[in-house]
């Protein structure tokens, strides 16, 4: 196999066969990979995801007297923050609350339902926090609010780190 750049002794550089792979995906099997850092990131996002959606369900259905945020919507902000991370899950709630509102006062002379669907408006906040991440994280108070509540991937790795003895 004259011309192959697959290694052949275990002291063959991994330059040698994942250049190629990391070139087209942008990603190598081989480095930096850590698994459980992943696990903490979604499941994280999962929680503060769902605890806010259950935390908006309970407090609304105790000031209004009846439900008014159904568990669709609190699992779709679950979902969000897993597979998004828990500042798109908390900034899209924001970002739905206002859009759902200017929806809904856009709507009023139309429909005579005042109850409207939030999954929707959920979607399309989600879209637009993802879509436009880079340029929210600059922004002054949603970069503040990463910083008081931290990163749980490092938050993870800080506290699974081994200790070394002095």
């Amino acid at each position: 196999m004259a011309g192959a750049n697959i290694p052949s002794s275990p002291t063959a550089t991994q330059a040698d066969w994942t250049g190629p792979v990391e070139s087209v995906l942008g990603w190598s099997p081989t480095r930096d990979w850590h698994p459980l850092n992943g696990l903490a990131t979604a499941a994280t996002g999962f929680i503060i995801g769902g605890g806010i959606g259950w935390f908006v369900r309970i407090t609304a259905t105790l000031i209004m007297g009846r439900e008014a945020f159904g568990t669709g919507d609190i699992h779709m902000m679950a979902a969000a923050g897993c597979v998004a991370g828990w500042p798109v899950g908390l900034l899209g709630f924001v970002i739905c609350s206002v859009l759902a509102l200017a929806g809904w006062l856009m709507l009023v002379p139309f429909k005579r339902a005042r109850a409207i669907p939030l999954g929707p408006w959920l979607s399309i906040a989600f879209f637009i926090v993802v879509i436009f991440y880079e340029p929210l994280m600059e922004w002054t108070p949603v970069r503040n609010m990463v910083e008081v509540f931290g990163d749980p991937a490092t938050m993870f790795q800080n506290f699974t780190a081994p200790k070394r003895l002095p």
